[in-house]
């Protein structure tokens, strides 16, 4: 990916996640890194909580062993299902024990796609248009994005609750002030 060689793509990444840390912590760090040498850097502003969590994507278990020994978190990705994630966060949270972490202490993200419209026919249009050039034609919207109706919508993603996401992250099918206002008003309420 992006012309880096396979095999130091872990090493980058691990690089990357200490730099991010240290720079979230010091306001002056320098590092002999060797992918990524910095000499009295500094990123501001810092964030407030002292820092982000860092969430991995991926479903493999090798992802998994990663997100455990440097991330905070694993990040589903698009196309899991409800049933996917609770196997795949058990999963997690197996390899956490393993390695004397607490898999409580881990966040299970999940980004959904939706659209909010009284009329499902359109709302589907609406998530289709949007997924379909970004993932593929072969992108299954009516298994993988909540569309319609506040109730539809919410009956769409209560599962991925249930299934033990503590970091919903809702992405509108199209930016429009009013669908967010209805997801807002309408959907969010309508959750567990």
């Amino acid at each position: 990916a992006m012309g880096v060689n396979p095999r130091q793509r872990r090493r980058r990444l691990e690089e990357t996640i200490s730099l991010l840390r240290q720079f979230w912590d010091h306001p002056d760090v320098s590092s002999q890194g060797r992918h990524y040498p910095v000499a009295n850097a500094t990123v501001a502003p810092r964030p407030a909580g002292g820092h982000l969590p860092i969430l991995l994507g991926g479903s493999a278990d090798p992802v998994l062993r990663r997100v455990v020994a440097m991330a905070d978190g694993w990040l589903a990705s698009s196309s899991v299902t409800p049933d996917q994630l609770r196997e795949r966060r058990d999963t997690l949270q197996s390899f956490a024990r393993e390695a004397g972490r607490e898999p409580a202490d881990f966040e299970v993200g999940k980004l959904l796609y939706l659209a909010v419209d009284d009329d499902p026919a359109i709302a589907r249009e609406r998530v289709a248009s949007s997924m379909h050039p970004y993932y593929g034609i072969g992108f299954d919207v009516d298994q993988n994005c909540p569309f319609g109706s506040p109730e539809a919508c919410a009956r769409g993603i209560q599962p991925y609750l249930d299934a033990g996401v503590t970091t919903l992250m809702l992405g509108l099918a199209r930016p429009d002030v009013g669908e967010l206002k209805r997801l807002h008003d309408e959907v969010l309420p309508l959750l567990v």
